[in-house]
């Protein structure tokens, strides 16, 4: 630590303004016992009250957290409710087509599929947002939600908030695709923990590739759902 200079309070400029009090990483100085005086005099009383209260303030036994807080990188509580989504479109036709399954732990909950106009990332984005307002009927509030979309994970993960906070403008200030859809997406999950997961699709790699593989061959097959 560095020498620092201080002169004594109420006389900054009198008979005491050329007296150093030097401060060194082990030893505390006084060069001139006129200081001393001064430092007795004008605060020597407050500065001892003022160490008394600090050495009492330390031996006051501090209050114990009973719930330790979580580290940083920590890993959270494990999943209870599992979302499995997935969307395509087949043929020159303009229909897609999406389906969602809903787990909890190793058992279905609710599966359900259906069309819609436009492209297999229009599939994509309506089986994510069928599944969250299921999970919104039952009150889920936390879930894990895999697909095997690129777009739609990194929709979640990543540009969903950009896109909020621009008005669902892209960065040349054209409208984002399925807009409406994302749109509640955003809504349904501000009152939900969701971590989102990208599945490689038509592999039998990662930990989720059954149910990837369930939810692709129940989207585009005639399966009908179960309540």
């Amino acid at each position: 630590m560095g020498a620092a200079a201080y002169y004594v309070e109420g006389d900054p400029w009198g008979q005491h303004a050329d007296v150093l009090l030097v401060i060194t990483s082990s030893t505390l100085k006084v060069r001139n016992t006129t200081f001393r005086k001064a430092l007795r005099r004008n605060a020597g009383e407050g500065y001892q009250r003022e160490a008394e209260e600090c050495s009492e303030e330390n031996r006051r036994p501090q209050p114990v957290s009973k719930k330790p807080a979580k580290l940083e990188g920590e890993e959270k509580e494990p999943y209870e409710w599992a979302l499995y989504t997935d969307g395509s479109r087949k043929g020159p036709d303009s229909t897609a087509y999406w389906g969602f399954i809903l787990k909890q732990g190793d058992k279905e909950r609710y599966r359900q599929k259906g069309r819609t106009e436009g492209s297999a990332q229009a599939g994509e984005v309506t089986a994510v947002l069928e599944g969250l307002l299921e999970m919104e009927k039952r009150k889920v509030k936390r879930a894990r939600i895999i697909t095997d979309s690129s777009y739609c994970a990194q929709a979640l993960n990543e540009d969903l908030a950009i896109w909020e906070e621009n008005g669902f403008e892209t960065a040349k200030g054209k409208t984002v695709a399925h807009r409406d859809l994302w749109k509640k997406i955003a809504e349904l999950r501000m009152n939900m923990d969701l971590e989102v997961m990208h599945q490689k699709a038509h592999t039998k790699e990662g930990d989720h590739w059954k149910g990837n593989d369930e939810v692709d061959r129940f989207s585009a097959g005639s399966r009908p759902h179960c309540p």
